[in-house]
């Protein structure tokens, strides 16, 4: 058995093919399984483009509310999916993230005045700001730990 020369296509070093011997490319610039963007990732940011228009054409107050509090819920989903479904981690702190956005929201344009295209650009800093202030000391510690570190912060 021969073993494979670095940089072949029995190996995987990011490179896919080619021998940088012998000066073949095959396989250049092909990202790896996983980094690349098929139809229905397209397909889904078209979708949320459309959606993200969608408050220009309601009438009504009561269905723009509506459309806000769907948002608001598919934010939090993908949030926890982000943190539960590829970090494997058990978080409870995304309710006081979201709330301290959504009370700065509500402070910047009740109180201040402040227009809503400038209000919520800085309620969402408001929020990362809160998330990285109270979840930085749950980056040392894993598992259950990290969970009950994000509770505390509910509380």
């Amino acid at each position: 058995m021969t073993t494979p020369k670095p940089g072949s296509a029995t190996t995987f070093d990011g490179d896919r093919g080619g021998d940088p011997a012998d000066g073949s490319n095959a396989g250049a610039g092909i990202a790896p399984p996983g980094r690349q963007f098929n139809p229905s990732t397209w397909l889904a940011i078209a979708l949320v483009l459309a959606l993200a228009c969608v408050p220009l054409w309601t009438g009504s107050s009561f269905g723009l509310s509506r459309y806000v509090l769907a948002i608001a819920y598919i934010s939090t989903a993908i949030g926890l999916n982000l943190a539960m479904g590829y970090s494997g981690e058990f978080v409870l702190g995304h309710p006081v993230i979201m709330g301290v956005a959504a009370y700065a929201l509500g402070i910047l344009g009740t109180v201040f005045g402040w227009p809503v295209a400038l209000a919520i650009p800085t309620a969402v800093l408001a929020g990362v700001a809160a998330g990285v202030l109270i979840m930085s000391p749950g980056l040392r510690v894993r598992g259950w730990y990290y969970a009950l570190i994000t509770m505390f912060a509910v509380l």
